[in-house]
């Protein structure tokens, strides 16, 4: 047996040995051959196993069996459900990773939906904002790059002080694109003078 808290199909959380590839192997056989109150623990070990686990040199694969964990939590955990927020989380940092920016994007908005309802002032969300602000920079949505950025600030001057490395981080993007906005307005207006 694998895991040594595996007892007639029964997880037991003391006993819980550390993830590797075997592991999840087998959690994901015991997702699918046993009944609901099994699978919550079997799915809730394999999200945990996957959120401590890195593959080296291989973000396409992990973040393939991210997904996958995200599909087999939909039918078992809610959306707010720790497990399923942690997955969605390192499947974000691997998109980002990669460098898929539309994928990360996607899932920075999820988070955004789940975090947003229960922790309005927490440094998670204002985090999460400001990676989502610079994933929407990456992808040429400045509009909507100074709305995250600007929450970002707003809550990260919350939890940090306005005179942290993050906030002035955020506040220096955040003058850049004003400053690239408004010299584009004056380079437009030169050439409607002509």
């Amino acid at each position: 047996m694998l895991f040594s808290g595996f007892e007639d199909g029964v997880f037991e959380m003391s006993s819980m040995q550390p993830p590797d590839s075997q592991n999840l192997r087998y959690c994901l056989t015991r997702i699918r051959k046993n009944d609901d109150t099994r699978r919550l623990s079997y799915t809730s070990l394999y999200s945990r196993s996957l959120t401590n686990v890195r593959l080296p040199n291989e973000p396409e694969h992990f973040l393939y069996l991210l997904e996958r964990c995200l599909q087999l939590q939909q039918g078992v955990f809610y959306e707010d459900n720790v497990s399923f927020v942690s997955v969605l989380e390192r499947a974000l940092d691997v998109c980002i990773e990669m460098g898929e920016w539309q994928n990360a994007l996607e899932y920075a908005e999820r988070l955004g939906r789940i975090l947003r309802v229960y922790l309005q002032t927490d440094i998670g969300l204002g985090l999460l904002y400001k990676k989502k602000g610079l994933i929407q920079l990456e992808l040429g949505r400045t509009a909507e790059a100074k709305e995250s950025l600007s929450t970002a600030k707003r809550l990260l001057t919350v939890t940090h002080g306005w005179r942290h490395d993050l906030v002035q981080h955020i506040r220096n993007v955040l003058t850049d694109l004003q400053a690239d906005e408004e010299s584009t307005l004056n380079h437009e207006n030169n050439f409607s003078e002509l």
